[in-house]
């Protein structure tokens, strides 16, 4: 799960890893899923579109981003296939970092 923001400039150069990384892996079963904080969704549309993501994306009014004690756009939890929250990386993504967080999954 990736907690982003039109606004972030972190979270825009992160996208096109997240993007690589779900071509990647989601034949195998990995989901990324961004989120996105009380934003437009024409503006999270026109964001997609832009940079194009295909991963799938949700409008979150604050339930999900307090559920999972949100401090800071962005950042990107790693769910385990029984639900455990097993990384969380606050800021900018490593490509690297993910795939060494993801690979006892796959």
């Amino acid at each position: 799960i990736n907690f982003w923001a039109t606004w972030c400039e972190p979270c825009l150069a992160e996208m096109p890893d997240l993007q690589r990384l779900y071509d990647e892996f989601s034949e195998s079963g990995l989901i990324v899923l961004g989120i996105n904080l009380n934003e437009s969704q024409s503006a999270i549309d026109d964001w997609r579109e832009k940079l194009g993501l295909t991963f799938p994306m949700s409008l979150d009014n604050g339930t999900v981003a307090g559920l999972y004690r949100l401090r800071t756009q962005p950042t990107t939890f790693i769910i385990s296939p029984e639900g455990v929250i097993t990384h969380i990386f606050h800021g900018t993504i490593r490509p690297d970092q993910v795939r060494g967080a993801i690979a006892p999954f796959f």
